[in-house]
């Protein structure tokens, strides 16, 4: 599993974060995919590694549940209640917050993780999903798709062409040319599907 190590502490600090309250699955999930998004943003890799793939939630990954189950031998515990989205809601919590610290998390990426507990930590598990499913980058895929992280690149001027370009109505929106909306889209399609595949949408 690509950064094995990395997404154990990953998930540990965010287990300690949530405290005795915990975490369950599907905003665990979340917030390792919106700091692997901040952290490509800024550095333009990912911190766990991972691949994502569309579903119906969002980006995701199983690597991250299967991983925090497999942590119960290194004071994260699990349970599991009844989920609103169906079938069991598992709740990952801390048996007592690392006394090793974070030592795979790069110092420089420690800030990226507290931001994103600090702004999404509380939020349910469809508060979050609706967060994630808002985001322009990630409707830029269809479920069954997988992510590419180097389409968070776009910068804010583009994401608003995106949002043009997918039908969305942002506040402010600005307007573009028919030619820069099409050379916009030719890049998405580009580098989704590779360049024989590219060919600009009318």
């Amino acid at each position: 599993m690509a950064g094995d190590g990395v997404l154990r502490d990953v998930i540990r600090f965010f287990v300690d974060c949530a405290s005795s309250k915990g975490v369950t699955r599907t905003p665990l999930v979340k917030l390792v995919f919106l700091a692997d998004y901040e952290i490509f943003r800024a550095r333009q890799h990912t911190l766990t590694g991972l691949e994502y793939t569309m579903d119906k939630m969002g980006p995701h990954s199983w690597d991250i549940p299967d991983t925090a189950s497999d942590m119960l031998a290194e004071g994260v515990t699990q349970t599991t209640a009844d989920s609103i989205f169906g079938g069991p809601e598992y709740r990952y919590r801390s048996a007592g917050k690392s006394q090793s610290g974070y030592p795979r998390i790069p110092s420089d990426c420690l800030g990226n993780l507290r931001a994103i507990w600090v702004r999404f930590g509380r939020y349910s598990a469809k508060g979050i999903v609706d967060v994630v499913h808002k985001m322009p980058f990630v409707r830029m895929f269809q479920i069954g798709e997988s992510v590419d992280f180097r389409l968070a690149l776009v910068s804010a001027k583009n994401e608003t062409r995106l949002s043009r370009w997918k039908g969305l109505r942002p506040k402010g929106r600005v307007e573009h040319s028919p030619t820069e909306a099409a050379e916009f889209e030719y890049t998405v399609h580009r580098m989704k599907y590779g360049e024989e595949e590219a060919v600009p949408l009318s």
